[in-house]
């Protein structure tokens, strides 16, 4: 918690929705270009049947099922009590599966997963999260200078992981950066919203710095360099999964800035 002392209670998942791989091959027929498209389409699909659970479980009283909610099979709240602070805060997680990694390489390339080509293709939609934060780099480079810095944990003491990316937080800020928290109790924006603000950011400050904190979140020392705190989900996502949809709310707001078309 923000003492830095560990939290035993309320962690549970909020639900899982699995892409079915081998669908989306059965209709690219071989065609890598339209499995690619095909795939990007499902995965929007598979974040809005996710906020679809955790909507549902918003609201919802501990009456529903005592032994979790009230006997601490999940929490101790009290009766009537709602659920709904155990549904943001890294709490509780909502998931992305898939199924079908066998099916999907035989019916695109012919073969199993586990020869040569088969093994590489499969390899190359489980890398898909990777390479999409690379090519939104690139995208982004056509409008700024992009550059991502990722500190890993590096201990399993809070308060020395805390203290460790601190140090290594303050090297990179620089006395007149702007520098913003990504922060679940930040304020929020739309895209229109965010873009005019990045705008306004650019014209002001010679860099701006965007602070996504680790498993234990950021030291307090680091909070106070932070001039705001934007809030772009209530959720708790992977690491890898929010570095995607944060760098595409970064490409879509220079599409908007230099009124240029992008999709919605």
């Amino acid at each position: 918690d923000e003492e830095g002392n560990y939290k035993f209670e309320g962690r549970f998942n909020q639900g899982i929705v699995s892409i079915n791989l081998p669908q989306i091959a059965m209709i690219a027929d071989k065609d890598e270009e339209k499995f690619w498209h095909l795939l990007d389409e499902r995965l929007e699909l598979c974040f809005e049947a996710l906020m679809c659970r955790h909507y549902a479980l918003v609201g919802t009283t501990s009456d529903i099922s005592p032994v979790h909610w009230q006997f601490g099979a999940v929490a101790r709240l009290q009766k009537g009590e709602k659920i709904d602070k155990y549904l943001y805060g890294g709490y509780s997680t909502i998931s992305l599966g898939y199924i079908g990694i066998y099916e999907m390489t035989k019916l695109m390339k012919g073969v199993s997963h586990t020869e040569t080509e088969g093994y590489n293709f499969a390899i190359k939609v489980m890398k898909y999260l990777k390479e999409a934060v690379l090519e939104y780099q690139k995208r982004i480079s056509k409008y700024t200078k992009l550059e991502l810095i990722e500190l890993p944990d590096y201990d399993f003491d809070i308060k020395k992981t805390l203290s460790k990316e601190k140090d290594n937080i303050l090297k990179v800020i620089k006395p007149n950066d702007y520098n913003i928290l990504l922060d679940l109790d930040g304020q929020s924006f739309t895209s229109l919203e965010f873009a005019s603000k990045l705008l306004n950011l650019r014209e002001k400050y010679p860099n701006i710095n965007f602070i996504i904190g680790g498993s234990f979140g950021v030291d307090t020392d680091i909070k106070e360099k932070c001039q705001e705190r934007i809030s772009f989900s209530k959720l708790t996502f992977p690491h890898q999964l929010f570095r995607v949809i944060f760098l595409e709310q970064i490409y879509r707001s220079f599409k908007i800035i230099n009124n240029e078309e992008y999709h919605k």
